[in-house]
């Protein structure tokens, strides 16, 4: 699959995902269109269809890094080099234009939700002590606010999640919920990371799916990619042919700040 076909396709989620009558929970939609009579033989049995993603639907891989910006990457003539980016911009679409929020957690929220941070709850962060009790500050992005991986899955894709995701408000963010809030609530069939905007990257304060677990040691990059890697694999083996979108975003604002060890 070319990039340019995976850029258009990633291109054209975001703007259905801005879309408020875009319908979510597809699977769950399909009018019954079996018969039920007065008895079994007078009856037709019927199940729903299993939502496919069309034939050639690309996989997505979307990497987000914080407090990194056009000057940075060799890609848009920065300093630091970065060849497989430039070899994907030179075979796709490079965006310059790009409106940021300057701060983490509105950022997320907007890309996720295709639609403006403020429009999302999400004017500042969904910590308790950076938010506010006013409309655009609660830190709460609301459910008719559909997400990238609430559309992508509803629409015949598997969706994964590693590293920061930074807008899950502070008192949800633990093994008691609620749920609604965290990844596997806005579309995510797997997630593995940290809900916080910042965390030690060799103990960081870790979370798979719906629970707190013990880091194993190592650099947290080191851990997010093998897990972003071990879904691929484990969705693979049961579903070739079945897209997925993975959402890896590193995060750069862990603290204490620390390097690997090599």
């Amino acid at each position: 699959m070319k990039t340019t076909s995976v850029l258009k396709a990633l291109t054209l989620t975001l703007l259905f995902a801005s879309r408020a009558e875009l319908a979510l929970h597809a699977q769950a939609t399909q009018p019954y269109q079996g018969v039920v009579g007065r008895s079994l033989a007078e009856s037709k049995e019927w199940w729903p269809e299993l939502v496919k993603a069309p034939t050639g639907a690309p996989n997505v891989v979307w990497i987000l890094l914080d407090d990194v910006g056009y000057g940075a990457a060799g890609t848009f003539g920065g300093l630091i080099q970065t060849p497989t980016f430039d070899s994907l911009a030179e075979n796709g679409l490079r965006y310059t234009n790009f409106h940021t929020t300057a701060i983490c957690a509105p950022t997320r929220a907007a890309l996720l939700t295709g639609r403006n941070s403020a429009s999302v709850h999400e004017s500042g962060f969904s910590h308790t002590m950076l938010s506010a009790g006013f409309p655009g500050w609660d830190g709460r992005t609301p459910s008719s606010a559909g997400t990238i991986a609430e559309i992508l899955r509803d629409n015949g894709y598997n969706t994964f999640a590693v590293g920061k995701y930074g807008v899950t408000p502070d008192e949800e963010a633990t093994d008691a919920g609620p749920f609604d809030h965290w990844p596997t609530g806005k579309g995510f069939d797997h997630f593995f990371g940290f809900l916080g905007s910042q965390t030690d990257q060799y103990k960081p304060d870790l979370v798979e799916d719906q629970a707190h677990v013990h880091p194993d040691g190592r650099h947290l990059s080191d851990q997010i990619t093998d897990k972003a890697i071990s879904y691929i694999d484990r969705q693979k083996k049961a579903a070739a042919d079945k897209p997925f979108f993975l959402y890896y975003a590193p995060g750069a604002t862990h603290a204490p700040h620390q390097v690997d060890k090599y």
